[in-house]
């Protein structure tokens, strides 16, 4: 079932396969894949395959994330068939769970000199039955960087 979708790009070194159709149509109507940098590639193909055997012919949508520093990414470990499908099979009788944190391609992601992953947040508007989600992929900047409320706390976090 398709639903709304927006999306926001803060780190300008990003790639989403599928992301002019989000913006041109403002719907969601398939799974949206997350991969290292290296394995970008892997997932369409998977995307496409699986969306002609269940008679699905939406745009796939595939986010990467550069997770090398803890992960091998020159290494293609994604394959194709045995991940993508395995994935999306999943996703569909998951109940709509999804994995935060420290999972998959979200294991070696750092922002601000912090270790972090993905994370969702979603609220109830009950006046208008709606559901607004929202799914948080941070992975930029150094720990120098890092200001909180106009003070440049990551300047002191290196003094420590």
């Amino acid at each position: 079932m398709p639903c709304f979708v927006n999306w926001f790009n803060l780190n300008r070194d990003y790639e989403v396969i599928g992301i002019h159709y989000l913006t041109e149509s403002g719907f969601l109507t398939v799974s949206v894949l997350i991969t290292n940098t290296n394995s970008v590639g892997t997932y369409p193909d998977s995307l496409i395959k699986w969306a002609v055997k269940k008679n699905n012919s939406n745009t796939m949508i595939n986010i990467e994330t550069y997770d090398g520093y803890l992960n091998d990414i020159n290494g293609s470990h994604v394959k194709e068939e045995e991940y993508g499908f395995e994935v999306l099979d999943d996703a569909k009788i998951s109940d709509s769970v999804i994995q935060e944190g420290n999972v998959g391609s979200e294991t070696g992601m750092i922002s601000l000199g912090f270790k972090v992953g993905t994370a969702i947040s979603s609220r109830k508007v009950d006046c208008i039955n709606y559901m607004i989600e929202m799914l948080v992929q941070s992975n930029f900047g150094r720990k120098k960087q890092l200001i909180i409320a106009v003070i440049p706390d990551g300047e002191e976090l290196l003094k420590n």
